[in-house]
């Protein structure tokens, strides 16, 4: 997972899936039997759908589960409006929803070369 973190030189987090995809392995490599999701409620979503096809691609039947402590946040404390970041999304809720629902709106094979 760390490698997918520190690759990437531009400032921008990396996409969900590759993420996804490298913890499903080390997670395999290690004989890990569950993996527990941490993850802002309003990406959750994204974040279960990635990471369970990133299992199914490996053959891996490692379990899947939330960490339900990130329920206490209400979905609008995730979002930082007055924030300087440059990704608009995670300062607006109406723009990160209209990102993810294009996102779930879009067929897997179209969002595997968008999140590569």
């Amino acid at each position: 997972v760390i490698s997918i973190l520190n690759c990437e030189d531009s400032g921008k987090p990396p996409p969900t899936l590759p993420i996804a995809r490298s913890a499903a392995q080390w997670a395999k490599r290690e004989g890990i039997e569950k993996l527990l999701i941490v993850a802002a409620t309003p990406h959750l979503w994204r974040v279960l759908r990635d990471t369970r096809q990133a299992l199914r691609e490996i053959n891996s039947e490692i379990e899947v589960l939330v960490c339900e402590e990130i329920y206490r946040y209400p979905k609008r404390a995730w979002f930082c409006p007055g924030s300087k970041n440059e990704q608009m999304r995670v300062r607006s809720r109406l723009v990160w929803w209209l990102r993810e629902t294009t996102l779930k709106l879009m067929p897997f094979w179209l969002y595997e070369r968008v999140a590569s």
